[in-house]
């Protein structure tokens, strides 16, 4: 059986990041990244913001069978878009 699914996220500006190092950082307010998932093959995701965000594929398959044609397949287990943070 084939699932299809629509991931959003949204942010609110009035959080705070604590990176690593443990220092704070307003977290970036409005759209960070968006996802058509519809590139058809390859290793990477645009990321259609203009923020230059590119997500690389790990275990996630292409298919032409996505509820609006091109799609990314996941296992729901392992595979997954991987984004550095920015």
């Amino acid at each position: 059986m084939t699932r299809s699914a629509t991931l959003t996220a949204a942010s609110e500006a009035a959080a705070i990041n604590v990176t690593a190092a443990g220092t704070t950082a307003p977290l970036p307010s409005g759209l960070v990244a968006a996802y058509a998932f519809n590139e058809g093959s390859g290793t990477t995701t645009a990321d259609a913001s203009g923020k230059g965000n590119t997500g690389t594929l790990k275990g996630a398959t292409w298919t032409t069978q996505g509820r609006f044609g091109r799609a990314l397949m996941f296992d729901g287990v392992s595979s997954m878009v991987r984004v550095a943070s920015s």
